[in-house]
């Protein structure tokens, strides 16, 4: 099956550590958050009265926008199938609940189920993660994959196996081959979203493991308890993310967990990992951060009010964890898919407290990033995604637009007292230069160029635009083909990224 391919521009990110030289930059990285917009579809089907989880985009070979999740109806939970549904938008922004006709839910097909596994001893899947496979090789029968968490196999809880899914279009699924199993070790693994990338060469999985935490050290007298033993390793295990490799999709090489730069060891899930749109050399990811305080007084018997968030009270009879634990997501980049650089500061928190949020499942972001009309301007375009909201409520999960700034995770920035920002060596190929950047009035940036025998300088750049062209003193084309270093000289400025044309 052939597959084309479209030559993108590669923005140089500011975040990317192999463009700024750290040690000469005195310029500082600033985290951004995105802003709320508002929510744009509600989760209020019969067949989602439980919940829905695992939100997640494919632009499919059709050129719609389909929204993959699982729902959960109130059902016995020893006797429900979970549901694979699925939304259609022709803009990624207008959103609809389509009637596909294929699964029966309460005696009718007006649904949007795309998949029940009816397989016997089969109830369903706790993830479906769908996965557009561009490898020039793929069947036409398998271009679309999913990877899902076999929960559950004939009420048997103790079962953990990846499996793959395999459909033509997108719509009709049916199951396809075990992965692998949980790992040696792990009492579970995989509960979370599993993402698959496929590097130009092979298939690369991003899941869900479990670890020791690094300060653990067992008390003698919790060996012979059971339950401070129990309660030892729900504290101490882990949850994190891990990496494997595959030429097939069916024989799968472990590579074992990401490394982070910050040596922190917290508990992270959820990698929604994937390519950076505007420089697909580089990959970003937003995991959650699982935070567990162990104790209902004090702030929890007031957070959110009256209403009391999520009726704490009544989720500590479901899991205790439905009370005490609240996420956040961070945000992440990387080069080789292994070790990662990972921002210290909250990427995405719940906001102003309402009876919806600050609970666990805040955080979850819908991993796709599409480009709409400036708010302000209408001129420069920005990034907008989702996060689905109120995780652990009784009202209906909602699907929220949030957007950012193009390139705009992360800004280097000078105060009004200056500093600079300096690149490492890198190729100069075009004949101009575009940046993302803004200013104060009084702020102000010079771009400088050189290759080490000749410098060019620009002349004075201010204001605020995603892509404005930079005027030098001389043609900048002599460098064209040559490895040059950059410097940004700032005042109340930030930049977030460049680009040679």
């Amino acid at each position: 099956m052939k597959r084309e391919s479209i030559k993108k521009d590669k923005w140089n990110v500011v975040w990317d550590k192999d463009v700024v030289d750290s040690r000469k930059t005195t310029a500082l990285p600033v985290l951004h958050r995105p802003d709320r917009i508002a929510p744009v579809f509600a989760f209020d089907a019969p067949w989602e009265s439980k919940a829905s989880s695992y939100h997640h985009i494919v632009k499919c070979h059709d050129g719609i926008y389909r929204l993959y999740y699982i729902s959960y109806p109130l059902q016995n939970p020893q006797t429900y199938y979970t549901h694979v549904c699925c939304l259609e938008s022709t803009d990624c922004v207008n959103w609809t609940r389509p009637e596909y006709g294929l699964y029966e839910f309460e005696g009718s097909k007006r649904n949007n189920i795309v998949f029940q596994d009816l397989r016997e001893g089969a109830m369903g899947t706790d993830n479906f993660m769908v996965f557009l496979d561009p490898n020039p090789k793929c069947k036409p029968e398998e271009r679309y994959k999913a990877v899902g968490l076999a929960a559950c196999i004939n009420n048997d809880w103790s079962v953990c196996d990846l499996w793959c899914y395999v459909s033509p279009d997108g719509i009709h699924w049916k199951y396809s081959h075990t992965m692998f199993s949980k790992l040696e070790g792990m009492s579970w693994c995989f509960d979370s979203d599993n993402h698959i990338i496929w590097d130009g060469k092979r298939y690369v999985l991003y899941f869900r493991g479990r670890h020791r935490s690094r300060d653990y050290v067992q008390k003698a007298e919790n060996v012979k308890n059971e339950s401070l033993r129990n309660i030892e390793q729900d504290i101490y295990n882990y949850r994190d993310i891990r990496v494997a490799y595959s030429d097939d999709f069916r024989k799968w090489e472990i590579y074992g967990e990401l490394d982070y730069e910050d040596g922190e060891d917290y508990q992270v899930y959820a990698n929604h990992i994937m390519k950076y749109p505007r420089n697909e050399d580089v990959l970003i990811g937003f995991p959650v951060r699982n935070v567990e305080r162990r104790s209902l007084e004090g702030t929890f018997s007031r957070l959110g009010g009256a209403v009391n968030v999520c009726k704490r009270n009544r989720s500590v009879a479901e899991a205790i964890r439905s009370a005490v634990v609240t996420t956040d997501a961070v945000f992440m980049v990387s080069k080789d898919g292994k070790r990662w650089r990972r921002s210290s500061d909250a990427f995405y928190t719940a906001g102003p407290e309402s009876p919806y949020n600050w609970a666990y499942g805040d955080g979850y972001i819908v991993p796709y990033f599409f480009e709409t009309k400036g708010r302000f301007n209408g001129i420069d375009n920005e990034y907008s995604s989702y996060f689905v909201e109120n995780s652990r409520s009784v009202k209906a999960k909602e699907l929220t637009m949030y957007k950012i700034r193009l390139d705009g995770f992360y800004s280097y920035h000078a105060d009004y007292y200056g500093a600079k920002l300096v690149t490492k060596k890198m190729t100069f190929k075009g004949e101009k230069m575009l940046l993302n950047f803004s200013t104060s009035a009084l702020g102000h940036i010079f771009v400088t160029i050189s290759d080490g025998e000749k410098t060019v300088k620009s002349l004075e750049v201010f204001g605020n635009s995603a892509s404005r062209e930079v005027d030098f003193e001389e043609d900048i084309k002599v460098f064209n083909g040559k490895k040059v270093t950059v410097t940004f000289e700032m005042k109340e400025a930030d930049v977030y990224s460049f680009i040679f044309k």
